[in-house]
């Protein structure tokens, strides 16, 4: 299942915020390298239509100490272009 695919699909403005919590533990039961890959490359797209959902990603990932130990690890192993693009 293509990932991209389903951080596309969130929105700020959805009328059923309980289905976008269901995409997202489809999401978060993916492996976490490929999650966490995945959710650093969409994070900038979402900032024009899902802020509040990428935030709602974000702490829930940071909430995790593996998540987070993992997260830190795919962001130091970008490039410093790769890096600033996620700020």
């Amino acid at each position: 299942m293509p990932l991209p695919r389903l951080f596309d699909g969130l929105d700020d403005a959805t009328a059923m915020p309980q289905t976008t919590f269901q995409v997202i533990h489809l999401l978060e039961s993916f492996p976490f390298p490929r999650y966490g890959d995945d959710l650093l490359m969409a994070l900038p797209s979402l900032a024009a239509h899902a802020s509040w959902w990428s935030e709602v990603l974000v702490a829930r990932a940071l909430n995790s100490d593996e998540a987070r130990i993992e997260l830190r690890d795919i962001v130091e192993a970008r490039s410093r272009h790769e890096r600033e693009r996620l700020c």
